[in-house]
């Protein structure tokens, strides 16, 4: 019993002198840290169709863009001068849809390089267009004075009453008259109601002197026709522009 005590209190006393403790336990070497690798961002894909404008960006005329988001097409219109600041433009928003959009006042300002959009006109259409993912509209064909085409289950016309039609020897000086856009059902053009109720749209300049007018159309959707009327004024200082614009829906039998 006494050999017994006498080596444990050996080896106790062993293990307390310096340099008998057991060796500590090495830490192992940290983990190398956990790098992830940059993502290779490309360069984001530019639309050749987007429309924007931006600082000192000329301003747009007749229908220029149709939204991506909610189908309504931008058109400016309104009574301006072509060289400087003098009429009214207007940005007004064709939608099929029942909910009208009030026209916004556009303003420019005029320069070495023509007539540009003022800096409030410039950030409010360029915001207006990146909200509603606008994009720019394709090729339209004209339709002459006096030669209806259908379109989309239309019949649209270019009238010119109270004179003459212009041609080739009028082209330059103009015609007095009434200029006259006429939409109609194409499925009663064989025989139209006595009544007018297969008339869509009729819409008027009376009395006007109009050099080359013209008469653009869009074929949007199967039963969607976009409309542009432009009348060339040269009776005052410099040309003006009269332009409007309509969008008409054959399925709905209505234009806006």
């Amino acid at each position: 019993m006494l050999r017994l005590l006498w080596s444990t209190t050996l080896g106790l006393a062993m293990l307390s002198l310096p340099g008998c403790s057991p060796a500590a336990r090495r830490p192992s070497d940290a983990a190398a840290p956990f790098v992830i690798p940059p993502l290779r961002r490309t360069a984001p894909a530019i639309d050749s169709r987007a429309v924007r404008f931006l600082d000192g960006a000329l301003a747009p005329s007749g229908c220029f863009a149709r939204s991506r988001r909610t189908g309504a097409v931008a058109c400016l219109v309104g009574q301006y001068s072509l060289g400087s600041e003098e009429g009214e433009r207007r940005l007004s928003l064709l939608s099929p849809s029942d909910e009208g959009v009030p026209d916004v006042l556009v303003r420019v300002q005029t320069g070495s390089e023509g007539v540009r959009l003022a800096p409030y006109s410039q950030r409010a259409l360029d915001a207006l267009m990146r909200e509603d993912d606008f994009v720019a509209l394709g090729p339209a064909e004209i339709v002459p004075p006096d030669s209806p085409r259908v379109f989309g289950g239309l019949t649209v016309e270019l009238r010119f009453t109270g004179g003459d039609p212009p041609g080739e020897a009028s082209a330059t000086a103009g015609q007095s008259g009434d200029l006259k856009v006429v939409v109609r059902d194409a499925r009663d053009a064989e025989a139209p109601p006595a009544d007018g109720t297969d008339v869509l749209l009729e819409n008027t300049l009376a009395s006007v002197t109009c050099v080359d007018p013209r008469l653009a159309v869009r074929l949007l959707e199967p039963a969607v026709v976009l409309i542009e009327r432009e009348c060339l004024l040269q009776e005052g200082r410099s040309p003006e522009i009269v332009s409007g614009a309509w969008l008409c829906d054959g399925g709905r039998a209505r234009c806006d």
